[in-house]
């Protein structure tokens, strides 16, 4: 069976059947990245916060772009020899196309080449289409985390073995 996916290289990815790439971050996407966290998160991170998380975790910020337009990201790092998905967002026009799918295959693949063996997250208790998303993409809830995020609202836990 022949794959619908064809890769570049270990940094890009191209999903042929929809025109999603893959590629690492670049300095200057930033400004959509914090037009995409605006619209997708209740708190979303400040501009000076994705900043930082560019600085310290190239190697595990990807975007995805459809057509040259960046429509989604992902940003990973690793922490006590786990891999952890800092934030995942899409263009709402985006969503539901496969570009969040992608995005998280390339940064599973990254944290594999480092020999990563587990991967967390955090996700609102709230956001059931997250956790639906997560679910899917093979992890599990482990636990939850009173008032996580800055508007009191809880987080689980979730955890995806590699």
């Amino acid at each position: 069976m022949r794959s619908r996916s064809l890769e570049f290289d270990k940094n890009t990815k191209r999903d042929v059947s929809k025109n999603i790439f893959i590629r690492l971050v670049q300095r200057t996407d930033l400004r959509r990245i914090y037009e995409i966290e605006i619209e997708s998160f209740k708190t979303p991170y400040s501009f000076f916060t994705l900043q930082t998380l560019f600085w310290f975790n190239k190697e595990y910020f990807y975007v995805a772009e459809i057509g040259g337009k960046i429509v989604g990201y992902i940003i990973g790092d690793v922490r006590n020899n786990h891999g952890h998905v800092v934030s995942i967002a899409v263009d709402s026009q985006y969503r539901g196309k496969g570009v969040g799918k992608c995005l998280m295959e390339v940064l599973i693949k990254k944290f594999k080449e480092t020999s990563i063996k587990t991967i967390r997250l955090e996700v609102a208790v709230s956001n059931l289409i997250a956790q639906t998303f997560y679910k899917k993409m093979g992890f599990r809830a482990i636990g939850r985390i009173k008032n996580y995020y800055r508007n009191g609202e809880d987080a689980f836990l979730m955890e995806k073995r590699l």
